[in-house]
């Protein structure tokens, strides 16, 4: 069988996923324009010069790259999504209301400003301080320049508040007591998500939103939550003030803020606000003009679909008939008590259907995968635009359900111990006939439309050889056909990505994902940098090490236990114990150990440390310490 020939270029819509793409277009409620005249409202101003960069000339956002979006919706983009795409293209600053406007679509995110009585209060400062920055300048020019007297984070992902340095320097926000208002435990999740397994998390960022792929029709067009996210440099301003409970009032710069704790749904640490001067609430991410994830496919813990439906049903509890716009962290507001009443009701009742009938399966003996390929939304939810799986998916979301209450486990005790994917492909490949079969069946597959049985076959082979040239040319056609008809935007990203990968086209100039948190360390406590070191410590090499030393960081001391693999951290030492060395350094010091800026050996031979005692001991330790660069495959398995 004639076999594709290699080429690094995209392909086109084949004529099966032309007539899904025609099929699925006819099922969507095309009637239902509202959206398109909401997102036009209060339109102030966007910037002159469409292009963000940082200090150094890099783009890192590129505002007017979704020109292509003008045009009728192509075969090679699920038609929901172009939708979604064409909304989402609409940047600059808007008016939500008398005195709280909001800069959308400089980043994936937005930014709210809500204007106090001496300045401006500062809501979800984006995602980098490079767009953050560009939006208070679009601010500062329409609005006038004054102080910033506030900043607050609704919640603890890198996108509502890694811009905050674009706002206001850390030192000038603790001159002048500028109150840095973020939710109970915001420290503790944002170190777990963006630290602790950051680098591996921000790689499958890069293919969840695209930032490899190339900004067209075949490629990227939106992430989705928003236009896109953007590369500059991630920050943190540590929060000064921490919202503990429901029903907790601040005053900031004259403005009452009413908060209400939304924390463990979309995020471990939420929350919502009300500000009854102006009719306005503001709903974080728990509402969203999508269906959410309950598991995001870049890798975070599963979220509480029951929960996330109570939350929302106890916010419209909360909600006066005097809250008449509702405003969020991505997308455009809703305008009107009765709008606000049924839109959030509507996505109350699609998490709850998740949730019930996923338990109610799961109850009846059906496994994630199973439930994944028989559920769906009744109709009145289905057809509600904000419904629409575009970001979350049905079929993941309800094997994240699964995997909440039953764990990874199916049941079925052939699947509680397989073989590694390397391993298990070669095994498959070798039970089908060898390679260029499994290829010839996963060409027959791919020209039938079948592209999900085609990815089947061709990750075997690929786990069994992935430098298989004709198997790595015809997966990623068949990424590319399955990216094309995908709704979600993530799904349509990762295959995209895929695809690019396993051609070697994949993108340049983007920030490594091994730059993951840079900043973030900065700001961290002594004791989350030593947890930290554990995790970059290679516990499986220098197991034989066994360690007591003595830390001092700043005026911190620290007692430093390496043992049976592991690094553990204590106050003082425990009884039995006796440290054998010593070492003395600056906090900024040990925060360039920690990131790996700065080396252990240079650092003593220039005195930045002081180390005595077994220094030997030490000198392992330091040099135990995994370096993670993210560039690693998503696409082919590891050998094992």
């Amino acid at each position: 069988m004639m076999l594709p020939v290699a080429t690094p270029t995209t392909t086109d819509a084949t004529t099966a996923t032309e007539r899904f793409q025609e099929s699925f277009t006819s099922t969507l409620p095309w009637h239902d324009q509202a959206d398109f005249v909401d997102v036009e409202r209060g339109f102030i101003a966007t910037r002159t010069d469409l292009i963000i960069r940082d200090m150094h000339g890099t783009v890192v956002m590129d505002l007017g790259n979704s020109a292509f979006l003008a045009q009728d919706c192509p075969t090679t983009v699920n038609s929901s999504l172009w939708r979604l795409a064409q909304l989402n293209s609409r940047h600059g600053l808007f008016q939500v209301c008398d005195r709280i406007y909001q800069v959308r679509n400089f980043d994936i995110s937005n930014m709210t400003i809500v204007v106090g009585d001496s300045g401006y209060i500062v809501v979800d400062p984006l995602y980098s301080e490079e767009t953050a920055a560009a939006a208070m300048e679009l601010v500062f020019e329409h609005l006038g320049s004054r102080p910033i007297t506030g900043m607050v984070y609704t919640h603890a992902h890198l996108d509502h508040f890694g811009g905050s340095r674009g706002i206001i320097s850390h030192d000038e926000a603790l001159a002048r007591s500028v109150p840095v208002v973020a939710p109970d435990g915001f420290m503790e999740h944002t170190i777990n998500e963006n630290i602790f397994a950051g680098v591996a998390e921000a790689r499958r960022n890069q293919f969840m939103f695209g930032a490899v792929l190339p900004k067209n029709p075949r490629g990227q067009v939106t992430s989705s939550l928003g236009i896109g996210v953007s590369t500059g440099v991630s920050t943190l301003v540590p929060p000064t003030t921490t919202i503990c409970g429901a029903g907790q009032t601040l005053v900031i710069d004259g403005v009452v803020f009413e908060f209400q704790s939304a924390s463990g749904a979309e995020c471990p640490a939420e929350f919502h606000f009300t500000l009854p001067e102006f009719g306005a609430t503001c709903l974080a991410e728990n509402l969203s003009r999508v269906m959410h994830n309950i598991y995001t496919l870049r890798g975070a813990p599963v979220r509480d679909a029951l929960k996330w439906s109570k939350l929302i049903d106890e916010s419209i509890e909360h909600l006066a008939d005097s809250v008449d716009v509702a405003f969020m962290g991505h997308h455009w507001p809703v305008w009107g008590v009765d709008q606000i009443r049924h839109f959030m009701g509507m996505q109350r009742d699609m998490y709850r259907f998740m949730h019930d009938e996923t338990l109610r399966l799961i109850n009846h003996g059906y496994t994630g995968n199973e439930i994944a390929e028989t559920l769906t939304l009744p109709t009145e939810l289905d057809q509600y635009w904000a419904n629409r799986g575009l970001y979350g998916s049905l079929s993941h979301n309800v094997k994240a359900i699964y995997q909440r209450y039953l764990g990874w486990f199916d049941g079925n005790p052939a699947n509680l111990n397989p073989h590694p994917p390397n391993q298990a492909g070669a095994r498959y490949v070798g039970a089908m006939g060898g390679i260029d079969h499994v290829i010839e069946l996963a060409q027959l597959a791919y020209d039938e439309g079948d592209f999900r049985w085609a990815s089947e076959l061709l990750k075997h082979v690929l786990a069994a050889d992935p430098d298989t040239p004709p198997a790595r040319h015809l997966q990623s056609c068949t990424f590319e056909q399955m990216g094309y008809q995908a709704e979600s935007g993530p799904w349509r990203n990762f295959y995209l990505s895929a695809a690019q990968e396993l051609r070697g086209t994949e993108a340049t100039g983007y920030r490594s994902a091994g730059d993951r948190g840079s900043e973030l360390i900065a700001v961290m406590e002594t004791d989350s940098l030593l947890d930290y070191l554990g995790i970059r410590f290679n516990g499986s090499r220098e197991s034989s090490l066994h360690l007591i030393a003595q830390l001092s960081v700043g005026d911190e001391e620290r007692y430093v236990a390496v043992r049976n693999g592991t690094v553990r951290a204590s106050a003082s030492l425990r009884a039995g114990e006796q440290s054998q060395a010593r070492m003395s350094m600056s906090k900024s010091t040990f925060i360039g150990l920690c990131r790996g800026s700065v080396q252990w050996h240079q650092s003593v031979s220039t005195n930045l440390v002081e180390a005595d005692g077994d220094v030997e001991a030490l000198n392992r330790f330091w040099t135990a310490l995994d370096t993670f660069t993210g560039q690693f495959t998503l696409a082919t398995p590891r050998s094992v």
